[in-house]
């Protein structure tokens, strides 16, 4: 797991594979990069999971990889709320049902692939 694009591209360069990078980015240089070669000469988007959380992020990650498969995960909100009470982080914008699935259709779209 990485906390940003740049670290995750990074690991791939010394060896690790099947990375997530956990939060959602708008560094569209650092997705760009997605489209190269590694230093081992293996293309990220074999090795980098991308978070997303609305379709604005959709379509920065499209513009920034024009046609490439880039991995996406979805990063809903998992707090719990009871009333006026709030458990857990603020961490995404996708709370409901309604806008996964929009955020996913989205994606799916836009050719992005799913990471699992």
């Amino acid at each position: 797991m990485a906390y940003a694009v740049r670290e995750a591209l990074w690991l791939a360069d010394h060896g690790a594979r099947d990375l997530f990078v956990a939060y959602p980015s708008v560094d569209e240089a650092a997705i760009a990069r997605l489209a190269g070669d590694g230093a081992g000469g293996a293309a990220y988007v074999d090795v980098v999971t991308l978070a997303i959380d609305s379709v604005e992020q959709v379509a920065l990650i499209r513009r920034a990889c024009p046609g490439l498969p880039i991995r996406v995960a979805i990063d809903v909100d998992a707090s719990l709320r009871l009333g006026p009470v709030h458990l857990g982080v603020r961490r995404s914008p996708v709370r409901t049902r309604e806008q996964a699935v929009l955020v996913a259709r989205a994606a799916q779209s836009a050719g992005l692939a799913s990471s699992g």
